[in-house]
């Protein structure tokens, strides 16, 4: 189960060691789910990890290559 941890840009970019140039760029690109809360912005560092990490590693596949798929043999444990 996905949790969130919600927080702030600064610690945000603290804990990613990202700028918040950096930052800004990521969320004109990617978007993040975010909260307000008593005049506070908050972001959902655990979406960002998914979606930030699971779009890279689609980017990283070789669409190029012809990939077998999965067969009994593959399943069998």
């Amino acid at each position: 189960m996905l949790r969130h941890i919600w927080v702030t840009p600064k610690q945000f970019c603290e804990l990613t060691k990202l700028s918040m140039d950096e930052m800004n760029s990521i969320a004109d690109e990617y978007g993040f789910v975010t909260k307000e809360e008593n005049g506070q912005l908050y972001l959902d560092l655990m979406d960002f990890g998914y979606v930030y990490k699971t779009v890279h590693m689609i980017k990283r596949v070789d669409l190029s290559k012809r990939y077998e798929p999965f067969t009994e043999d593959d399943l069998s444990a």
